[in-house]
């Protein structure tokens, strides 16, 4: 395994491995972020499948289309009033919530931009999107203009209220729908207007039913004349998008991955040399409490930990702190670097209901054992250790917390939202949130 010392002046020695079959481009400098070349060398299982000639060049594709569409920092208000030729963006706002909310975020925005052929921008919480991870493309940017003048400036004003938001347009005149067929299907047009210079998606734990209409195609198709949408979300969407029939079919092809910058990988590997690297077996631990416990009832969810771990006959090497973040770089940082640590286990145990967690098992591509807990808004906390303890996770895939569980063909809620793809099914720590599973025991 190469260190921060040792790697080699150019990209000309990189291996398939290294560049995960093609998945990533060598395109980069290797010393810009050494942890895209890096990570892999981590995990001691080889990904089971290759990435696919179909998602490699979809990714190539797209990062020619992202160093077409940057923006120049400065004045953005003629692109943001559609004067901009026609280029279309999705733009991720960062607010206040944990990393792990903050990281499926951008990822579920940046796999709705490759699917949607739309340029991807992070609008940063605190600036600290730059210090936590490198460029994801090369020779352009994903962060968004800060000019004094650009128009989105209030971007963290957006809610559920905003007039521009899907939903709301959907409540008002500004959008309507045309019976068209006997089969009751409609299509949508925008009210006796061009389309809108934005449309705010207004996607997180509070979304009502007209801003999960997102999840419909008749909306979808709306959508795409709008040059900028502005998502906010707190949640992993892609299950949801699995559930849309016109972004099925790609959906099923592709898969990509976020790179922690060099600081931060630095950290990480001093940590897997120096407590690590000498471990036969390691089983991660990540244990979250969410509420403001007394010493004896948290008691109960470190019993809930060892039983499990004791049955494993395995060594727990690390137990990173499931806290809240609190908008930090610094402690973003460390928080970034105990979620890849945690990745790098040969096993897992994590805490039902968090994201931390969530991207930890993301990033190895490993079923968690996952410790039942109550909601964060459920203010009696528990006060025994569950039994069983823990359960085995059917997927590595994170689960989306606040699905939309309307049948946009059917014009009415599933059945069943289970049954409704093959491959969705409701998540064991969550029971009314649903995750991608692959139908197997194999990842």
């Amino acid at each position: 395994m190469a260190g921060l010392e040792d790697a080699p002046p150019s990209n000309s020695n990189l291996t398939g491995d290294q560049l995960l079959g093609g998945l990533l481009s060598a395109a980069f400098s290797w010393q810009s972020c050494r942890s895209r070349y890096e990570f892999a060398g981590y995990h001691k299982r080889k990904p089971a499948h290759k990435p696919s000639p179909y998602l490699v060049a979809k990714l190539r594709s797209h990062e020619a289309l992202q160093a077409l569409r940057q923006l120049k920092s400065g004045d953005g208000a003629a692109a943001a009033d559609g004067d901009d030729d026609d280029c279309r963006y999705v733009v991720s706002i960062g607010y206040d919530r944990g990393l792990g909310n903050r990281v499926i975020a951008i990822v579920s925005a940046f796999l709705y931009a490759v699917l949607t052929e739309r340029a991807l921008l992070v609008a940063p919480y605190n600036g600290d999107v730059a210090a936590l991870f490198c460029e994801l493309f090369p020779g352009t940017t994903w962060l968004l203009p800060g000019g004094r003048r650009f128009l989105l400036r209030h971007l963290r004003d957006l809610d559920g209220k905003s007039k521009e938001s899907l939903g709301a347009l959907l409540k008002s005149n500004g959008i309507v729908s045309v019976a068209a067929g006997v089969n009751g299907s409609t299509s949508s047009s925008w009210s006796g207007r061009p389309p809108p210079p934005y449309v705010y998606l207004h996607l997180d734990g509070g979304a009502d039913y007209h801003d999960k209409l997102f999840y419909c195609d008749e909306q979808q198709r709306l959508l795409r004349s709008v040059p900028w949408l502005l998502m906010k979300t707190d949640s992993y969407l892609v299950p949801g998008l699995f559930l849309v029939p016109s972004l099925r079919g790609e959906l099923e092809r592709i898969r990509y991955l976020l790179h922690p910058a060099n600081a931060v990988w630095h950290a990480i590997t001093a940590y897997h040399r120096d407590h690590l690297a000498g471990a036969g077996h390691l089983v991660g631990i990540q244990i979250r409490v969410y509420h403001e416990e007394t010493p004896p009832v948290s008691q109960v969810v470190l019993d809930q930990d060892p039983r499990r771990a004791r049955r494993r006959r395995r060594r727990a090497p690390a137990e990173p702190r499931g806290v809240a973040a609190d908008g930090r770089t610094a402690h973003d940082m460390r928080a970034l670097s105990e979620m890849y640590l945690l990745s790098t286990c040969d096993a897992l145990l994590t805490t039902g209901f968090s994201t931390f967690g969530y991207v930890a098992q993301g990033l190895a591509g490993e079923r968690p054992w996952l410790m039942p807990r109550r909601p964060v808004w459920d203010k009696e906390p528990a006060t025994e250790v569950p039994e069983p303890p823990c359960a085995r996770a059917a997927s590595p895939e994170p689960c989306f917390h606040s699905p939309s569980y309307y049948d946009c063909a059917a014009r009415r809620n599933y059945e069943d939202i289970g049954k409704a793809v093959p491959y969705i099914r409701r998540c064991e720590d969550v029971s009314w949130g649903i995750q991608l599973v692959n139908g197997s025991s194999h990842w």
